[in-house]
């Protein structure tokens, strides 16, 4: 049956190929690094590809996308530049700016977004910010500007007759300007599985093409002169939007459509799907890792090859049931990618997308209406108000309700090949025995069915086995995410003062690449915004990212500080326990272990964070933050979140240290094996008597890069060395990962390393 389908098919044949090909040796010989140093200066003269006006730091900017760059040693396809956004420039202008290069950045976290790759798959280089023209030619492109200015006139009718919100959704289906969108309406839209409605793609493009040329036919134009016109209006919009993956996918693809027709010669799906991803990785290889690329190929693939088969020739659906069956096979074609880039999937998706595509056919008229005759902006400016406010009042309700979203996590490669695997043979395997009628038709169904639950069932599980322990790179900051055989995760602080957003950026995505639905416990050693912002954050999005905190664990002796106010009151509306632990509290899930070693209260020699003008305790000092002990088999580790030399002294004086160590270890092996070293490295911290009595194997320190404080202290580190432990720094490697497996073995990795260290 493959055979038979690849020599019917040759373009597909060839098509599967060149991905391979694409996979294979794309990274071989193409690379995102560039020959310019972040932060520096730069000259460069190059060509205007397109425009449009972003907002920037609360600026609005003009972001001008440069190509043919000049300077050969600078090694880039294309480069965005930030001008004032008064800057006069015209499309194919040769220009020559001055600014300031900022590198995109690589993820440093599992999870994060890798804003250095998403724009490496587009062909962007690298940003200049400040950018101010040296000079400008003459020549431009009088097609390119006349439909960029056609586009702006366009866009300034949406302004001036919708609210700046619908404005700005609307800018991005009509011409695909989505740098207007608010972030917070660009997410509602993503988590929510209608993101697709904000580009420009095969649905809009469909609409728009075939409307044109149905409403040429019924006026009784020729079809040959239909399909020119057709074919025409639809280049030219292609070119006005900026030919975008999914646009040009389906420009080409109706291309065909229209070219078959004319010359009266069968249309293949699949055929002209493959021919246009042939070219599309023959001119930038790199796209074809592109997300937006693939989730367009996939849906496609989706409907020309799962859904047509299903409908023609498995289970005969009927008319009025189409649709549904389509979007359950473009839903299962894309669930993969949807997981790999979002770590979730809102089942509901596929109800909500029932709503909102038929209604897209209605936005779209009103839109065009709207934009080409502004006197009916009573009725269109109301109708695309309704139907927007539909959207977003479903999606905000769906996301609110907390229901119907998984955190699925990452799947590995074996997972996803397993997969698509299955869902073929899902496919073809009733086709072979249609055409050898084995057995019965109700039969048949049945197993098909099995095989695409046996499939989902296999990519959804994620095996955890032993011990995860992350060390997040949260900037300046501290985060540690834990996950036991159990499978229940625990995190010990989350904040940073160099990263903005942190939970939302940082440790929010971690928690879904891991496929976290529940956290067990959150334990704060105490309350500055560096251990603690982040994690505000959580408690806030709980619901929002489907994320469960069970409980909250502080110093008891700070319960009711006022530091603790809004995570007192976050807890106590989102219904999480908060609950207070001091020294001698042991807290046990399995063979995983935490006991709490510092700050004691009540019956305990306690002379921690001792006010210099009194004797009273302060009890949200860095010295009463809370150090734990934590043992899991053979492995164990000290948590020490910001205590200082006075602290390590308490719970040295205190010989809780030797009781818990020696009821967890061999007399004979005394040394812990990691040490979170505490206040990211401060002089003020890890003295050599405390590191001399737990004689770590590794030490862990999360610091910021060129942060301003000089952490971590050149004197720490020499103790670090002193005591002959392995030092490991979140500024140089990213998250770092330790996994302790079922035979008690610890690996470890660090993020920005492909191989364990």
């Amino acid at each position: 049956m493959i055979l038979r389908q690849i020599r019917i098919r040759p373009i597909v044949f060839l098509a599967i190929v060149a991905v391979i090909l694409d996979i294979l040796l794309v990274r071989v010989f193409f690379s995102d690094a560039v020959n310019v140093e972040d932060g520096s200066v730069l000259t460069i003269e190059a060509s205007v590809k397109s425009m449009e006006v972003k907002t920037v730091a609360g600026e609005e900017v003009l972001a001008v996308t440069v190509e043919d760059i000049s300077d050969v040693d600078l090694e880039a396809k294309s480069v965005l530049c930030y001008f004032p956004i008064e800057t006069k420039l015209k499309i194919g202008q040769r220009i020559r700016a001055r600014g300031s290069v900022a590198l995109f950045q690589h993820a440093t976290n599992p999870g994060q977004f890798d804003y250095a790759d998403y724009n490496f798959h587009k062909g962007v280089s690298f940003a200049m910010f400040e950018c101010r023209l040296l000079a400008v030619g003459n020549h431009y492109s009088g097609l390119r500007q006349g439909l960029y200015e056609i586009r702006l006139r366009g866009e300034g009718i949406l302004v001036k007759y919708l609210s700046s919100e619908d404005a700005a959704i609307m800018k991005a289906m009509l011409f695909g300007n989505k740098g207007e969108i608010d972030s917070e309406t660009k997410e509602l839209f993503t988590k929510n599985g209608i993101a697709h409605i904000l580009a420009i793609s095969g649905l809009h493009i469909s609409f728009l093409a075939m409307s044109l040329y149905k409403l040429l036919r019924k006026f009784g134009i020729k079809l040959r002169i239909s399909a020119i016109i057709s074919e025409i209006f639809i280049i030219l919009y292609g070119v006005m939007v900026g030919f975008p993956i999914s646009a040009f996918r389906a420009i080409f693809m109706f291309s065909l459509f229209l070219a078959s027709r004319t010359i009266k010669r069968s249309y293949d799906m699949l055929t002209a799907m493959s021919l246009s991803l042939i070219i599309l990785i023959i001119s930038y290889p790199p796209r074809l890792f592109d997300t937006g690329l693939i989730m367009s190929f996939l849906a496609v693939l989706g409907v020309g090859f799962f859904g047509d088969s299903y409908l023609r020739n498995i289970w005969k659906v009927p008319d009025f049931l189409q649709s549904i069956f389509i979007s359950v096979w473009i839903l299962l074609c894309t669930l993969p990618v949807m997981a790999v880039s979002y770590y979730e999937v809102p089942i509901y998706s596929l109800a909500l997308n029932l709503l909102v595509i038929p209604l897209m056919s209605l936005l779209l008229t009103c839109g065009i209406i709207l934009v080409i005759c502004p006197i009916s902006s009573v009725v269109t400016a109301r109708i695309i108000g309704l139907i927007l406010y539909s959207y977003k009042g479903a999606c905000a309700y769906l996301e609110n309700s907390g229901i119907g979203r998984i955190n699925l996590g990452a799947p590995n490669t074996a997972q996803a090949v397993v997969y698509y695997f299955l869902l073929v043979l899902a496919v073809w395997w009733p086709l072979i025995h249609i055409r050898f009628n084995v057995i019965g038709s109700l039969r048949r169904n049945i197993v098909t069915g099995m095989i695409v639950v046996l499939a989902l069932f296999l990519f959804c599980i994620r095996p955890c086995r032993g011990l995860d322990v992350y060390m997040l790179d949260v900037g300046q900051g501290d985060c540690m995410v834990i996950r036991n055989d159990n499978k229940n995760v625990y995190i010990i602080d989350g904040g940073s003062s160099s990263v903005k957003k942190v939970g939302e950026y940082r440790i929010i995505p971690c928690l879904k690449w891991m496929g976290v639905n529940e956290i067990e416990a959150v334990f704060i050693t105490h309350p500055d915004s560096d251990h603690m912002n982040g994690l505000i954050e959580l408690l806030n999005k709980q619901r929002k990212e489907a994320l469960t905190v069970k409980r909250v664990y502080i110093f008891a002796g700070a319960m009711g500080a006022e530091e603790y106010d809004e995570l007192s009151m976050l807890c106590k509306n989102s219904n999480v326990e908060l609950l207070g632990i001091s020294r001698g509290d042991v807290l046990v899930d399995g063979e995983l272990k935490f006991s709490v070693l510092s700050p004691g209260i009540g019956g305990h020699v306690n002379t921690i964070g001792m006010r210099s003008l009194g004797t009273n305790l302060d009890t949200t000092s860095n010295n009463a933050s809370l150090v734990m002990y934590i043992k899991y088999k053979d492995f164990d580790m000290l948590t020490t979140g910001d205590v200082e030399d006075e602290g390590e002294k308490d719970i040295l004086r205190s010989g809780i240290l030797d009781e818990v160590i020696s009821n967890d270890k061999s007399s004979d092996n005394k040394c812990i094996d990691v040490l979170k070293v505490a206040h990211h490295g401060s002089s003020g911290s890890s003295s050599l008597s405390f590191l001399s009595e737990i004689n770590p194997e590794v030490s862990l320190i999360s610091v910021g890069a060129r942060n301003q404080y000089g952490h971590p202290h050149e004197e720490t580190l020499e103790r670090l060395e002193a005591v002959g432990c392995e030092i490991l720094r979140t500024d140089e490697l990213g998250c770092i990962k330790f996994t302790i497996t079922p035979s008690g073995e610890m690996k470890k990795e660090g993020y920005r390393c492909s191989v364990g260290l």
